[in-house]
């Protein structure tokens, strides 16, 4: 019932969350790009305000560059299959209690929100 998901799945750009989660526990972010039509790498953008309130584990497939811009973080990932949607995993551990809201973006997509409510 807590698993949700936000965004596009027919443009590609979407996100599969926790609607629930509890403070100091671990939860899943699995996002998906859109096909990047051959180039070998994607990119998307995550906002600070979600960023602070988790602990990110690792990321799966690891990013080739990360940059730190507009109020978030810019990763970068070399795709093996470059005609196919990309998934990246990344393993959460949640900081503080309340509303965390998200914002994920990706060239050529619409941008997308969420919300986590992390309990105490």
């Amino acid at each position: 019932i807590s698993r949700t998901w936000a965004g596009n799945k027919a443009h590609g750009l979407w996100v599969e969350y926790e609607r629930f989660a509890r403070n100091q526990s671990q939860s899943t972010l699995l996002i998906h790009l859109p096909t990047t039509n051959g180039s070998g790498r994607a990119s998307f953008w995550l906002n600070d305000t979600f960023l602070s309130g988790v602990e990110i584990q690792h990321m799966t497939p690891t990013p080739i560059a990360t940059t730190v811009m507009d109020h978030g973080v810019l990763s970068e990932i070399s795709l093996v299959d470059k005609q196919e949607p990309a998934l990246i995993i990344l393993p959460l551990i949640h900081q503080r209690s309340g509303w965390l809201a998200g914002e994920l973006r990706s060239p050529g997509a619409v941008p997308l929100r969420f919300t986590q409510l992390v309990y105490p």
